[in-house]
């Protein structure tokens, strides 16, 4: 530490290094709180979105239970009632794959800030190209899910 010492510049202004750490704190600051009033927001939409959700979900039984009580009465009612489930089956898959989907999608930018991170940070290439290739095995993967969802 002393020799780390002995080797700083003797020259340079307290007053600057106050100054822009004073800069910094003030920025951290504002920034949380702009992170503070977005996780807000965030908290607010999801509570909108689970109470519709909710609403969705409550619809979907009741109309379900009335065409399920219909097509005992009625074949053309159970032939609905068949093409509905078949709906439901179908979208529930589709709502897996879009979640899968997303979860590649976060994936690949969480990989890319990692990469961006180490481009900074490290000069070795080594470590770069390992990243980069996860990157690209991951895009595969989002083209594969694609690809199968037609």
């Amino acid at each position: 530490m002393e020799a780390e010492y002995a080797k700083m510049p003797r020259d340079l202004n307290r007053n600057q290094y106050l100054k822009r750490i004073n800069e910094i704190i003030v920025n951290v600051k504002m920034q949380k709180t702009e992170i503070k009033g977005i996780l807000d927001e965030i908290r607010e939409i999801q509570a909108d979105t689970e109470k519709v959700v909710l609403g969705i979900k409550k619809i979907d039984t009741d109309v379900e239970e009335f065409i399920f009580n219909e097509a005992k009465k009625d074949k053309v009612a159970s032939g609905i009632y068949k093409e509905i489930i078949g709906l439901k089956e179908k979208f529930d898959r589709l709502v897996v794959n879009i979640q899968e989907q997303n979860k590649i999608k976060n994936g690949i930018r969480e990989v890319e800030t990692k990469l961006e991170d180490f481009r900074i940070k490290y000069k070795n290439m080594e470590e770069i190209n390992k990243l980069e290739n996860d990157l690209n095995s991951i895009k595969n993967e989002n083209l594969n899910l694609k690809r199968q969802m037609g």
